[in-house]
């Protein structure tokens, strides 16, 4: 990251509250005085969900098998949530435009063998497991569904996060 983009981190975490700067020599250091946990439930009003957009689409050849699992799939996957009859899984900006010149088919509505691509504002293959987006992420990402049984799901999720 550029110096510029940490000191807008920094002084963003500071101003939320989450973090106190102090220095260490020529240093700026940060300190998180509460476990992650509390931070997590803090910082809730100040996150945005890492999706973009969605999209349906039909692919010949899958070019992004290795694209994790998320949304209501990646739910189920760690839950007993029912998955969806249609899978889902997360993508960077960047990579979907590179995607986009292979055989790929978009669709304004799920039909059989379609994909619902969800193109997020981070790669979140950085922060991926076992196929999945990573749970933090998920969490906020489905935040707004109103559905209880995925808001129950979404809160053992979080009961079992090791902070």
């Amino acid at each position: 990251y550029t110096p510029m983009t940490v000191s807008r981190a920094t002084k963003e975490l500071q101003a939320a509250g989450l973090a106190k700067a102090f220095a260490v020599g020529r240093e700026k250091w940060l300190r998180f005085d509460q476990g992650p946990r509390d931070i997590w439930q803090r910082a809730q009003s100040w996150l945005r969900s890492p999706i973009r957009r969605s999209v349906w689409a039909v692919h010949a050849v899958d070019p992004v098998d290795d694209a994790p699992l998320a949304g209501l799939s990646a739910l189920a996957a760690q839950s007993v949530l029912a998955d969806s009859a249609y899978p889902e899984r997360a993508i960077s900006s960047e990579r979907w435009k590179h995607t986009q010149h292979k055989d790929l088919l978009v669709l304004h509505a799920p039909e059989p063998g379609a994909t619902r691509w969800q193109i997020w504002r981070y790669d979140p293959g950085h922060l991926a497991e076992h196929g999945l987006v990573d749970p933090l992420s998920l969490i906020v990402s489905l935040r707004e569904d109103t559905d209880d049984r995925v808001q129950q799901a979404i809160e053992q999720l979080e009961a079992r996060l090791s902070w």
